[in-house]
């Protein structure tokens, strides 16, 4: 291995339940795991066997039920300036095609996966249209988005779906807990709540 890429992102869930900065074991372990899947699942979309990520619970933090996690990414190859820029590692742009990093889910012209799922309401696209030079648009009605392709394939990926369903949809269910939200130096800047998590179930 010759390249290695960290980045760290911070979640909450949020609820009466969560008032006390506890949290159901059973609700939580699920959830925690589920990261993990979500994070190797994005990862084969988007680097296949030229990588491998390890994602670390850095804290456990007060205020509702705050986790920070450390993603680690390691290069087989001399990979990482394909997916890095000045000021980003390849992490740190897996993160935030997932929407976990940058203000509401926008890195530079992409747009985040939890971003595209909460405009489609579990809804397929009505026209993907290739655009060249591995952009796609999006279009649903008189709407429509310009996304890199790999971010619909991170979309469209079933490992992807099956750990936002564990990460989003379960934990909502429980009483008590009304909201998942991604936060960024103590601000909330992408949040799902119980009438939205829905949408992220795994399609069938």
């Amino acid at each position: 291995m010759e390249d290695m890429s960290k980045a760290s992102f911070t979640i909450a869930y949020d609820g009466p339940a969560l008032r006390d900065h506890s949290m159901d074991v059973r609700t939580l372990a699920p959830a925690l795991m589920g990261f993990g899947q979500l994070i190797d699942a994005t990862n084969a979309v988007l680097h296949k066997d030229s990588s491998q990520t390890k994602i670390h619970v850095k804290a456990l933090e007060a205020g509702s039920f705050q986790v920070s996690f450390e993603v680690i990414q390691s290069f087989y190859e001399q990979v990482v300036s394909l997916f890095s820029g000045p000021e980003a590692s390849a992490a740190a742009n897996l993160l935030g095609i997932l929407g976990f990093s940058v203000k509401d889910g926008i890195i530079g012209t992409g747009i985040s996966v939890i971003f595209l799922i909460k405009w489609l309401r579990g809804r397929n696209p009505d026209n993907v249209k290739d655009l060249g030079s591995d952009m796609v648009r999006l279009q649903f009605g008189e709407e429509y988005y310009d996304i890199p392709l790999n971010t619909l394939r991170v979309l469209q990926s079933v490992p992807v779906r099956d750990a936002l369903q564990k990460i989003i949809v379960d934990p909502l269910k429980q009483e008590g807990v009304e909201a998942f939200e991604v936060r960024e130096k103590a601000r909330t800047i992408l949040s799902v709540d119980r009438t939205e998590a829905v949408w992220f179930s795994k399609p069938e």
